[in-house]
């Protein structure tokens, strides 16, 4: 019984111990929190120095909101060009882990023979990543034909292929297409996203058919089951819709707001593309009664 009885008069002092840690623990989790959406922040705002300076003191990018999104999701959406390259730099000097390595990468940059040089794939993809984004054909396809397969990456981000369609590389996209990179291979992103997807963001009809003549689905979904046309008529991108529709674009596709195609025009007030539709035999979604 002494034991116990010692154990009940100190109860109170380990308790009030216990609350301390814990309190410090929640209080320190809170500020890791807040510098993540402090990153995510200054990506919607787009202040690069800001985000330079939290990527710097450890935040970390791949963390991811509320609503599914990391830094480099809202890089992408909000047309981010300057943070998007300091994300694919960061995740590559994060790769390197030796002298080896770093005398590999700069072979590919300055485009040099490699001799006997080589590098984790980890390495490659990253480096790959980089230089899609900057829409360097040359050293891309050297990295291509060293074995790296041309779709590399998909699982943990987005592909060379879909780089260059969301940047407009127009050469890099033709080679890449030519050593047979898969339009409809789906990004590691928030959405999903396959390249018919990132083309409907500007509206680019020349890449939009360049992707369609290699095989890209038009009925694809992305991860919520969303199509090209849903993501056209959210845009209001209508010379893309138009061609979309030319290839056989289902009006009746519904997806994460459970809207059509005129579902999404008509709530975006695109007037043009829902003429359009209509005119193609669209009606709103039988779910959204409230719709006309």
């Amino acid at each position: 019984m002494k034991p116990y009885t010692s154990y009940k008069k100190f109860l109170p002092s380990l308790l009030l111990i216990a609350g301390i840690f814990i309190s410090m623990a929640n209080f320190a989790l809170a500020q890791t929190v807040s510098n993540e959406d402090k990153l995510l922040e200054a990506v919607r705002d787009g202040k690069t120095v800001v985000f330079k300076a939290l990527l710097n003191s450890g935040a970390n990018p791949q963390w991811r909101d509320k609503d599914g999104y990391d830094a480099f999701d809202y890089a992408i959406e909000r047309h981010q060009f300057d943070i998007s390259q300091l994300l694919l730099q960061h995740a590559l000097d994060k790769t390197l882990n030796s002298e080896v390595d770093k005398r590999y990468v700069d072979a590919i940059l300055n485009r040099q023979a490699l001799t006997n040089q080589t590098t984790s794939t980890p390495i490659k993809i990253a480096l790959l990543r980089l230089l899609a984004n900057q829409g360097k054909t040359a050293e891309v396809m050297q990295l291509i034909q060293t074995g790296l397969p041309v779709d590399a990456g998909a699982e943990t981000g987005y592909t060379a292929l879909a780089l260059a369609v969301r940047w407009q590389h127009k050469e890099l996209l033709t080679q890449l297409l030519q050593a047979g990179a898969d339009p409809n291979t789906h990004t590691n992103s928030c959405y999903q996203t396959t390249a018919l997807m990132e083309a409907s963001r500007d509206g680019n009809v020349d890449i939009a058919k360049q992707l369609i003549s290699k095989g890209a689905k038009v009925n694809e979904p992305d991860k919520f089951g969303d199509h090209a046309l849903n993501w056209a008529a959210f845009f209001g991108h209508l010379e893309f819709a138009q061609l979309l529709l030319t290839h056989g674009a289902d009006l009746t596709r519904t997806g994460q707001t459970d809207d059509n195609a005129l579902d999404v025009a008509i709530r975006q007030g695109h007037s043009k593309l829902v003429e359009l539709l209509k005119n193609a035999g669209a009606k709103p979604h039988l779910k959204k009664s409230g719709n006309q």
